[in-house]
């Protein structure tokens, strides 16, 4: 989640439930069976469960590749739980490879998160306060508070979880953030503060990998729309990797080396980051005004972005050509429902400037239309189609 992108509007949280089996033996349901959007799911006869799945084991007993699901939110945002302390309390998070560390609400928070669940270090046996404080920013306000060392165990309670233990933590007393369901971030970003990186060095995964799949939902309010696999290249929603790119800062960066909608194009190469708290794509303003203009059925502009019918709607593609193949999402996934009634959509790219570090930003559009995975190790995406990628 980046500043100057993201509202407070756009986030939310949600929790994933207990231990499944293999999707194999235990196939993953949807609520509307094997329908998504009005269309049969092609390629696998997989729906989505509300458990996690073990994997593998690895040989230490330790080790293991996993996943967890995602909850959907409208497509406005996918979100995942983990616990905090002992004993753990469990918190919904925003899952978010645009920002590092990782926050919960803590006791007597406020103003606006008074009645959201919360972390108290002192019921918690295994916290110690570090006597830090803990300041962040976004787009859409702040976070403030201090920090704690406690365990921190991503996944829910009876389900396949890892605990780290005297990890850090952001404890908020107070928050601009007003109306959202979430209640923390859990911060992927390459930190130090990446509790999914201090697993990693303690040998918890097969491989210092996460993948990330998102599909369509966009009536859900909590529907199970996505997952995180932890330890391997998620291959059950995703067809295989079509490319492995290095980053190109320790950001969750690519290098883009041509943009094109309709007849504009840019063929200088520009940095993007791939952001899962980003519920849009943004980018420069002089480029992005250019590409709206490529959208003939636009009714009226809200702010940054244009509202289009959702019925009957055609555009182009989105292309973005990285290392030397064209990703293109389609229409169905730049689309966000405004109200969840199938009437008002905003069409999904936004006008931020920021500057020389990057200068675009692929949000869930983007991740709906492509599965992503990141190797900490070697510091590289993958990107490869989804099975649902409409």
């Amino acid at each position: 989640m980046k500043s100057l992108i993201l509202l407070p509007v756009f986030l939310c949280v949600a929790l994933a439930f207990g231990i499944g089996q293999p999707p194999t033996q235990h196939p993953m349901r949807f609520t509307n069976g094997n329908q998504a959007d009005g269309k049969v799911l092609e390629k696998r006869d997989i729906q989505f469960d509300t458990d996690a799945t073990i994997l593998s084991v690895g040989r230490n007993k330790r080790s293991a590749a996993w996943r967890i699901n995602l909850w959907d939110y409208g497509d406005w945002m996918y979100n995942g739980v983990i616990q905090v302390g002992n004993p753990p309390v469990s918190i919904m998070v925003l899952i978010d490879t645009g920002s590092g560390g990782t926050w919960v609400n803590g006791a007597g928070c406020q103003p606006s998160c008074r009645d959201q669940p919360f972390y108290d270090p002192k019921k918690s046996s295994t916290a110690r306060n570090n006597s830090k404080g803990w300041y962040q920013a976004y787009g859409g306000g702040y976070v403030n508070g201090y920090e704690v060392r406690d365990t921190i165990t991503i996944g829910g309670v009876g389900q396949p979880n890892i605990p780290i233990e005297n990890f850090t933590v952001g404890v908020i007393t107070n928050t601009t953030f007003g109306g959202s369901t979430y209640a923390g971030i859990l911060g992927l970003e390459i930190s130090d503060w990446n509790p999914i990186q201090e697993a990693i060095r303690r040998g918890y995964f097969n491989n210092p990998i996460i993948s990330i799949f998102f599909r369509r939902f966009p009536n859900s309010r909590n529907a199970t729309g996505g997952s995180i696999t932890f330890g391997q290249v998620e291959t059950d929603y995703c067809k295989p990797v079509i490319g492995w790119y290095p980053i190109t800062s320790w950001r969750w960066q690519l290098g883009v080396s041509k943009i094109a909608v309709g007849s504009w194009s840019n063929t200088t190469t520009v940095s993007a980051l791939l952001d899962t708290g980003t519920t849009f794509i943004y980018g420069p303003t002089n480029q992005v005004e250019q590409i709206q203009a490529q959208f003939k059925n636009k009714t009226y502009y809200d702010g940054n972005l244009w509202v289009v019918p959702c019925n009957n709607f055609t555009g182009p593609t989105l292309d973005f050509t990285i290392g030397g193949h064209v990703y293109s999402v389609q229409a169905p996934n730049y689309l966000i429902d405004r109200y969840g009634n199938g009437v008002e959509c905003m069409l999904g790219i936004g006008k931020a400037d920021y500057g020389s570090q990057f200068q675009w930003v692929l949000g869930t559009p983007f991740l709906r239309q492509f599965c992503t995975s990141y190797n900490y190790q070697t510091q590289q995406i993958g990107l490869a189609e989804s099975y649902w990628y409409l």
